[in-house]
């Protein structure tokens, strides 16, 4: 797409839009009609301009757009002499010469203008009166009456926050392309021309858009284009407040929010509630009904959200909701045919919409949103009904809607009653970094090899839903430190992502349900959930689907995974929902359904000893396993880092490095971990009174790699010690070969050999 804020760039996309306008049949005959009725504007006088046949051809039969929902009636308005002859006045006003003083006087015309219509009109017919305007001030504004394209168009050329207000998004767009093209020539054909062209500038914004609503021209109306069920989100919730809660978030949000700055607001609202469901009003607001945007690092209205903040209007979510989220165009298509139905048919009809549903929460709240937009009404005898507002968002229903297949992910809202909403992820629209980026970024953590890390990286990610990988093999290799550091290599330029995306958690003995990580309903008191930080986490990988998630199990073995962790195993693999709890309504917060996001990856490190437990088929199935026993000595990150001897260091690097060939071939050798111990014993003894360099090396050897010697009598563990005797003694530690020299001697007499007798 061309960058419209440069001259360079929006030539280029003029050029093309000119070139659209020109192929285009529709195009031809707009221009006709509308270079018709500015002629006949342009030749008419005072009282030919407040004559109720010329108003009725402005209000009604007006070619430069259409009206949209509908048509707002009115006739009423139009019948008053006085509104006719005070919008003649209007339209005939010279304009001040100065830019900024011209602006205000549209400003508050239009202003006036839907004051006027107001005390009579049912709703603000505002698409009417843009396009009248359009036809009164043809040099002023465009044809691109809708609130949000124009505003889309406006931001586009300003390379800015929105513009707000509908007169001054036309204003600007006008003022932009004048600037740069000149003043349109003489004729009123070139007025029209140039009262279209940003229609298909607009256009050419949007024709890399992978989610469109819409596909309208201004003359024939909007024609939304639904979202496959597949795509679409699976909940629809409203905060408590309803409208007016929106509407005072978004005007929190006009001049740019942080996450924290829009969490401390959401807390003022809702001081009871949690973080996690003040997130998830976020995600209502973000993902659901489509109001705000994270852009530039802040929390921002959409274009759709600031033109709900300036009308008050819900239409404006009208498209969003109809195209982007399951359920309410199963239930306005069923109730357009003018009957009532009871709310249990309703029900039944979204429950089938999205088999996912299997309790009345979600159902419910898409019938609790739609009746606090205005759409839905009651009767007291418990049916529901469209209001006059629904019938109008029904009319842009031209589909049958679809259902999700049974198998589809599917998640209920969560939250206290219908205050928030969490929805689904899809793997596909994880932003993952590059390898080269990837790999650069952990090594800043340790040696690991690139090859090592985008093995990593493709076995957590290879699959569309299932992103699970364990790292096994010798303890203190670096299997956690690799882990962590991946997680934050996911968002290196984002050291606040690096700590809120990753978390660790520490795998106790005795986990033999998925309690310690999903929580659990306080059996003593129904109403209250005992919630864990994994689940936290969990919800707020959800809110955030484009962003991966890890979380590292650390020593995952030292329970049975397959029974804490068979809940999440199961959903990674089917898609199913996590079910969290039977009752119908969310508990503190908690709903009985949790979608498994698709941008989460578990990483598992696993030591193998007589700690631990082995890993079954149903886990290993699941995971890429990655195994850690090759140990570079000389790749180690941090030789020369202490405060030692030259000499010091190099003797006991030599000796490590023959106590590791020797010990390796029977899997007796170490990790980093050891290497970092020893020589940290090395350095905090330097200058010892006591314990020489010699002594201190000979003790640390002793202490930290002896005991794990074990074994019974075999080849390779009769070589590991012959081995260990020949470099122990070569580098003059005679503590550690005396005990060495027992083990042997244990292991000729009894067969086997260990260090803890």
């Amino acid at each position: 797409m061309h960058d419209l804020t440069t001259d360079e760039g929006l030539r280029a996309a003029l050029a093309d839009a000119e070139a659209a306008d020109a192929a285009e049949a529709a195009s031809r005959s707009w221009h006709r009609d509308v270079a018709a009725l500015l002629e006949a504007i342009a030749g008419l006088d005072r009282a030919g301009r407040a004559s109720l046949d010329f108003q009725q051809r402005l209000w009604d039969d007006n070619p430069i757009s259409a009206t949209g929902q509908g048509t707002i009636d009115v006739t009423a308005v139009l019948a008053d002499p006085a509104f006719r002859n005070w919008l003649a006045d209007a339209s005939l006003a010279p304009l001040p010469d100065d830019s900024a003083a011209r602006l205000k006087h549209l400003e508050q015309l239009y202003d006036e203008l839907c004051r006027r219509l107001l005390e009579t009109c049912p709703r603000l017919p505002r698409l009417k009166a843009l396009r009248g305007l359009a036809a009164l001030f043809p040099g002023e504004l465009t044809c691109i009456t809708d609130s949000s394209r124009a505003g889309t168009l406006a931001r586009l050329l300003a390379g800015k926050k929105q513009v707000s207000g509908d007169v001054a998004r036309q204003v600007a767009i006008r003022r932009r392309l004048d600037a740069l093209l000149g003043p349109p020539a003489p004729g009123f054909a070139a007025q029209a021309k140039r009262l279209r062209l940003p229609w298909h500038l607009y256009r050419l914004t949007q024709a890399g858009d992978a989610e469109p609503t819409v596909e309208p021209d201004p003359a024939a109306g909007a024609a939304l284009i639904p979202l496959p069920a597949a795509r679409r989100r699976r909940s629809l919730s409203i905060p408590t407040g309803g409208l007016n809660a929106v509407v005072a978030t978004l005007d929190a949000v006009k001049d740019a929010l942080s996450a924290d700055d829009l969490r401390t607001f959401l807390k003022t609202q809702y001081p009871r509630l949690k973080d996690s469901s003040l997130s998830a009003i976020r995600y209502c607001l973000q993902f659901e009904l489509g109001a705000i945007e994270r852009r530039d690092g802040s929390f921002q209205p959409t274009e759709r959200g600031l033109a709900l903040l300036e009308t008050g209007d819900p239409a404006e979510l009208a498209d969003w909701l109809l195209t982007h989220v399951v359920g309410p165009d199963h239930v306005l298509s069923l109730l357009r045919h003018g009957r009532a139905r009871p709310k249990p048919e309703l029900i039944a009809l979204l429950k089938a919409a999205n088999p996912g549903w299997t309790s009345l929460t979600g159902p419910s709240q898409v019938l609790s949103t739609l009746r606090a937009l205005g759409v839905l009404d009651m009767h007291n005898t418990q049916a529901i009904h469209l209001t006059a507002d629904g019938r109008r968002w029904a009319e842009l229903i031209h589909w049958t809607p679809e259902v999700l297949p049974v198998e589809a992910d599917t998640v209920e809202p969560i939250g206290t009653g219908p205050a928030t909403g969490i929805g689904t992820a899809t793997a596909e629209a994880v932003q993952l970094p590059d390898e080269a980026a990837l790999t650069q970024a952990v090594a800043q953590a340790g040696h690991f090899p690139p090859a090592l890390v985008v093995r990593l990286h493709a076995a957590l990610w290879a699959h569309r839903r299932r992103h699970f990988a364990v790292l096994t093999g010798l303890s203190g290799s670096g299997k956690t430190l690799l882990a962590c550091a991946y997680a934050r290599a996911l968002h290196a330029d984002d050291a606040a992502r690096q700590a809120a995306n990753l978390q660790v958690i520490a795998v106790q003995p005795g986990w033999y349900d998925p309690s310690p990580l999903l929580g659990y309903l306080n059996p003593l008191r129904g109403d209250t959930y005992q919630r864990t930080a994994f689940l936290d986490f969990l919800i707020r990988a959800g809110e955030e689907p484009e962003r991966p998630f890890v979380a590292v199990l650390d020593e995952m073995n030292l329970s049975h995974p397959e029974q804490y962790l068979a809940p999440l195993l199961s959903a990674m693999e089917s898609g199913a929902a996590l079910d969290l709890h039977q009752e119908a309504e969310p508990v503190d917060g908690v709903p009985s359904k949790l979608a498994y996001p698709p941008n989460l990856a578990l990483i598992g490190t696993v030591n193998m000893d007589e700690t631990t437990h082995g890993l079954s088929d149903k886990v290993l199935d699941r995971a890429f396993t990655l195994e850690f026993w090759d140990i570079d000595l000389d790749a180690y990150p941090r030789w020369g880092a202490r405060k030692l001897d030259a000499a010091v260091e190099q003797r006991a690097r030599a000796l490590l490095t023959g106590l590791m060939a020797a010990l390796r071939p029977a899997r007796l050798h170490f990790g980093w971990r050891v290497v970092d111990d020893v020589l940290d014993f090395l350095a905090h003894c330097r200058g010892s009174d006591i314990i020489d360099a010699d002594a201190a090396l000979d003790q640390v050897i002793y202490a930290k790699l002896l005991p794990k010697l074990r074994g019974e009598d075999s080849r390779r563990f009769r070589d590991a010690l012959n081995g260990c005797l020949r470099v122990l003694d070569q580098h003059g530690c005679p503590g550690s070969l005396a005990k060495v020299r027992e083990l042997a001697e244990d292991l000729e007499t009894l067969g086997s050999a260990r260090f803890w007798r």
